[in-house]
């Protein structure tokens, strides 16, 4: 079963929110984290 580039930004934006909700809670350095997923999962 495939999923759309649509559905697949859609779902890992959401799971980014969630990590950098939670890597802000926890970890001083967490918007270079972010921004290092994000690059990760945007070059999919």
């Amino acid at each position: 079963m495939n999923k759309t580039e649509t559905e697949l930004t859609y779902m890992d934006g959401n799971a980014l929110l969630e990590l950098k909700k939670e890597c802000l809670k926890n970890n001083p350095n967490a918007k270079e984290v972010y921004k290092k997923l994000q690059e990760i999962v945007l070059m999919k």
